[in-house]
């Protein structure tokens, strides 16, 4: 898909309305498009990543490490190591599970057998483990493409 194709997509889906109240100011510039279906999805996230021009910061909750995206795009890891040569701040932010809510999914916690999965690929992107002090499952659930 062409970089206009993608952006004519992007243009097309649906969008959350804009908040007219809230904890926190809303600020211009910001746009929420809810990504349902789990193909259309990760293709839309996979030409996200492959069209960014300046920043990829993602927070991840759940992760199959050998997850592979369709069209040859490879696993998310593939696609970020790409963009990170690609000279673009690409960083992750990964939820490390509580005791209580292990296995739930599954995740990539920063466990020793992570760091050496990273070392081994070589990978140039950033990353950090984050973990909640509740004792509930709570995760990040956004990510952000410039």
């Amino acid at each position: 898909m062409s970089q206009p194709d993608a952006i004519r997509l992007h243009d097309a889906l649906p969008h959350v309305p804009v908040i007219v109240s809230g904890a926190y100011p809303a600020r211009p510039g910001n746009l929420v498009r809810p990504l349902v279906n789990g193909v259309p999805a990760f293709r839309h996230i996979a030409e996200a990543i492959a069209f960014a021009r300046h920043s990829i910061w993602l927070n991840v909750a759940f992760y199959s490490y050998d997850c592979r995206f369709r069209d040859g795009a490879g696993t998310m890891f593939d696609l970020l190591d790409r963009t990170a040569v690609r000279g673009l701040d690409v960083r992750m932010l990964f939820w490390r599970p509580n005791l209580q809510s292990a296995g739930y999914g599954r995740t990539f916690p920063g466990s020793q057998a992570d760091l050496d999965l990273l070392c081994a690929r070589g990978s140039r992107f950033s990353i950090r483990w984050d973990q909640a002090h509740a004792p509930f499952c709570q995760h990040p659930k956004s990510w952000q493409t410039v």
